[in-house]
């Protein structure tokens, strides 16, 4: 008997999804680029207050506390493998790969530029404080800046001085480190579907063995290192075992094609933020409530937000710095009430500015130019 007849007579499908649907349409008709703008400006709050000087206020949930902006970028990952799976075995490595690398690297690089020439020297123009400032020459210039960080690995966070009196110091975009393990995450998936020669059921099998090994270097590395390097750790493992579990979850929808229902699926969230696990249940369970949520938001006005234009990676690339020079700017005391009234609108409608227009002369061009590229 297989699993969909058992769920059938056991009246648990009926309640949890819909009819059958085709796996094409699952790819299209959904909310997720309604979901990557809300997890996006979710990082914006998180940062609002941690920038303001109020990283306490970051978490939530009941029972275990869960971290706000890990949390949203661990819905990013889920998202991803739930994506890419599909495309992984749909196109040749060449392609997807090349896809990957014009997806990611033309925004960072621009955006790089734009930071270290433009946001920063204006940031410590109408700085409260001094700065110090070099723009090309030095070991902690701002070209210095952008040729360490152009590879992805991020190795300098700082410029000079700036923004070394901010609450949140010498940091100039920290939201730059997940790139990398985002990039690892897709090698890794076109790795395994090179290896299983695209077969779904063994794809599957090394997906669960992946996230097991996942989950087990997570729990060893609690007592492994020190606290802020187990930390730093886990947060990683935790992004790769959002990524894992959504790929999972994107080959079970090839297999069985069931939407969820919107009423299951809102109660889910709304269980699942205020009990707020921490740790890899969380990281799973985020992962199948935000794919969930996105696959039964079917209505038109949800499913064509993102689908031609899609801000999300460009309002997290450029929200950070412009949060931390509005911060170095402003001669007022920050608090809570501030961070998220005024910083955090202030600095999502900043970087949406910034994010549009990265998206129609940076990112839309590259993907193009990628779809073109490997159509030869």
């Amino acid at each position: 008997m297989s699993v969909r007849h058992v769920l059938t007579s056991l009246r648990i499908r009926n309640f949890f999804f819909t009819e059958a649907d085709s796996s094409k349409s699952l790819l299209t008709a959904n909310s997720f680029g309604l979901i990557r703008l809300v997890l996006a400006a979710t990082v914006v709050l998180h940062h609002a207050l941690v920038l303001s000087g109020f990283p306490e206020l970051t978490y939530f949930g009941l029972l275990k506390g869960a971290f706000l902006g890990s949390t949203a970028v661990a819905g990013f990952f889920a998202i991803s493998g739930f994506l890419l799976v599909s495309s992984a075995n749909r196109s040749s490595s060449k392609a997807f790969i090349i896809h990957r690398i014009f997806r990611i690297f033309p925004a960072l690089w621009v955006c790089l530029l734009v930071t270290s020439f433009l946001i920063v020297p204006v940031s410590v123009i109408f700085a409260r404080d001094v700065f110090h400032y070099a723009m090309i020459s030095g070991s902690d210039s701002a070209l210095m800046y952008v040729l360490k960080n152009s590879a992805l690995l991020v190795v300098s966070h700082t410029i000079g001085t700036v923004f070394s009196t901010n609450p949140y110091p010498l940091v100039i975009d920290g939201s730059l480190w997940t790139l990398a393990p985002e990039f690892i995450c897709y090698l890794s998936l076109l790795g395994i579907a090179v290896i299983s020669k695209k077969r779904r059921h063994l794809q599957l099998i090394v997906l669960v063995i992946g996230l097991s090994m996942g989950i087990l270097a997570w729990l060893l590395s609690r007592s492994a290192f020190t606290e802020i390097i187990s930390l730093q750790i886990q947060e990683a493992l935790g992004l790769g075992i959002s990524f894992c579990a959504g790929a999972i979850l994107g080959l079970a929808a090839e297999k069985f094609a069931l939407r969820p229902k919107i009423i299951v699926s809102g109660t889910l969230l709304v269980i699942w933020i205020f009990v707020g696990p921490g740790g890899p249940v969380g990281f799973i369970s985020l992962s199948v409530i935000v794919i969930m949520l996105g696959l039964s938001m079917t209505h038109s006005r949800f499913v064509t937000i993102g689908k031609g234009t899609d801000i999300s990676y460009g309002v997290y690339l450029y929200h950070m710095p412009l949060m931390q020079g509005l911060v170095a700017a402003v001669t007022i005391v920050w608090s809570p009430k501030i961070a998220l009234l005024i910083l955090a609108p202030l600095t999502l409608g900043t970087a949406g500015i910034f994010a549009l227009f990265s998206w129609r002369f940076i990112e839309k061009p590259s993907i193009d130019f990628a779809r073109t590229y490997t159509r030869r």
